[in-house]
């Protein structure tokens, strides 16, 4: 391997991990795209047809900042079950390194060329050292050079080392920790699906709840302008028969005290619809809208409605509700990760392999300045004692599973609790409709009686009055019983998991 091609190499995969990271989408990104498209499906608010519920429920969707945090959650379970898929894979590791040294040696020895006449002579000895003559050549003495000292002086070495090098290992067993944490994702990922859309039950449940109660405004608005009506011409009635002497100033007087009454009665109610407004418009991610028309009217009769039993509520909701769903799987995750914390009780065996490739420059060579290895190999290993890591990490683990059984129980509890309650509104906001229907039949009798009695001077005006508020509350009772009927019952299609 070619210390170019190596370099390439490195340099390729470091490219591609920058790129990687910088094509993440930044934070603030699915926000702006969110509020892009809130924007949008705004404008079909007041295309000039009434707006329904279920497109007031899909405008809430599209803005919630709720549901924004349950799909990052989503997206977050569907990353972390990639990463556990992908420790089945090899890892692979590139490095590669440059580096320049100067140093200086100081009182280096100089030395002159080789000086025969200052060396030492040459001679023979036999096996035990014994001296047996000088060497001669042609007649003269042989003697063994020597180079003579001059001085000292200072020495600079420059040294110049690069590499790069390739490694991969691939985990073959790791005590069943793997498989453990894919099926601990895969529950996990389940859990935070079913979290996502309990939460969108949750938020259909509350816009529509604030839906009815627009509607619910609207209508106590015209029972309050029905009954200021009303008021305004008892009170003529009253001056007209102050005139005639037929009534008293007393009558007119109280006459013109209810009709004040009905006034403020409907400054409240139109202020209450207003609120209610604001309410539905901020459920929907769009507070400060202007009014648009809602395409619903709340009906006239619930009396006729079916009300289910308790029982078949309860087996509905154990199968489908949602928030049970996530906890159940929560559960299950956590019990694979007992599994997955224990698995370090386990030896590991792994494969490995590595290709390098050095160069150096340097004047002290111990072997080539270039070379290139290739190692590859297996490797076992058993962590014998981990000062109880391990075991801290399983019982953790544990707790977790715990809770998760304590919080589903819980859950189960409150969807128990919950129901009931609401099947109880539901037939009480029934018995009541039926009731304040009755009695607007006897209030509107009763007023026609005290309004003849009046006439006649058999009553007075206190009588008509009291009839006249007697039939505004009977109404007023009768919308609110068909609103709450109606919240009830949306409630209850979130608490069974419809």
């Amino acid at each position: 391997m070619k210390r170019s091609s190596a370099l390439c190499i490195v340099f390729v995969l470091t490219a591609v991990l920058i790129l990687g990271v910088g094509m993440i989408p930044p934070a603030h990104a699915q926000l702006e795209l969110k509020l892009q498209k809130l924007q949008e499906s705004i404008s079909g608010l007041y295309d000039g047809h009434p707006v329904t519920l279920q497109e007031c429920i899909e405008v809430a969707k599209v803005g919630s900042a709720t549901l924004g945090v349950y799909e990052e959650d989503l997206e977050a379970a569907r990353s972390e079950k990639r990463a556990a898929k992908a420790q089945w894979l090899p890892d692979l590791t590139a490095s590669a390194g440059w580096q320049r040294s100067e140093r200086t040696d100081f009182d280096v020895d100089d030395y002159s060329n080789f000086d025969i006449v200052a060396g030492a002579p040459m001679i023979f000895v036999d096996e035990n050292g014994n001296f047996l003559g000088q060497l001669e050549i042609g007649g003269q003495q042989a003697y063994q050079p020597q180079l003579v000292p001059l001085g000292t002086h200072n020495e600079k070495v420059l040294q110049t080392f690069s590499s790069a090098t390739l490694r991969s290992t691939w985990t073959v067993f790791d005590g069943f920790g793997r498989i453990s944490g894919i099926k601990a994702t895969s529950a996990a990922l389940r859990a935070s699906e079913a979290a996502l859309e309990y939460q969108e039950t949750v938020l259909v449940q509350d816009v529509s709840e604030a839906f009815y109660n627009v509607l619910r405004a609207q209508k106590q608005v015209e029972v309050a302008q029905e009954t200021q009506k009303v008021a305004q011409e008892e009170l003529k009635r009253s001056q007209t028969y102050f005139d005639l002497g037929i009534a008293t100033r007393s009558d007119v007087l109280q006459a013109q005290v209810r009709y004040k009454q009905t006034q403020l009665d409907t400054v409240r109610a139109r202020n209450g619809e207003r609120q209610a407004f604001v309410m539905l418009t901020h459920l929907m991610n769009i507070p400060g809208a202007q009014r648009f028309k809602l395409a619903f009217d709340l009906p006239g009769d619930i009396s006729s409605a079916e009300i289910p039993e308790l029982t078949s509520l309860l087996q509905e909701a154990r199968k489908k509700r949602l928030d049970l769903v996530s906890s159940r799987e929560q559960l299950q995750a956590n019990g694979y990760r007992i599994t997955e914390a224990r698995s370090s009780y386990w030896p590991q065996l792994s494969i490995f392999g590595s290709a390098s490739y050095n160069r150096s420059e340097t004047p002290y060579r111990f072997g080539a300045q270039k070379n290139r290895s290739y190692s590859w190999g297996a490797q076992l290993s058993w962590n014998l004692f981990d000062r109880f890591v391990t075991r801290n990490r399983t019982r953790q683990a544990l707790a977790a599973k715990r809770r998760a059984e304590y919080n589903l129980r819980q859950s189960e509890l409150v969807m128990e609790s919950e129901l009931s309650g609401y099947l109880n509104n539901l037939i009480e906001a029934k018995e009541s409709f039926v009731v304040a229907m009755e009695t607007i039949d006897q209030a509107k009798e009763d007023l026609r009686l005290a309004t003849e009695r009046f006439k006649v001077g058999a009553g007075t005006s206190l009588d008509v009055i009291n009839a006249q508020r007697s039939l505004a509350q009977a109404k007023v009772d009768a919308v609110n019983a068909v609103a709450d009927f109606y919240i009830t019952r949306a409630k209850i299609e979130r608490a069974t998991g419809r």
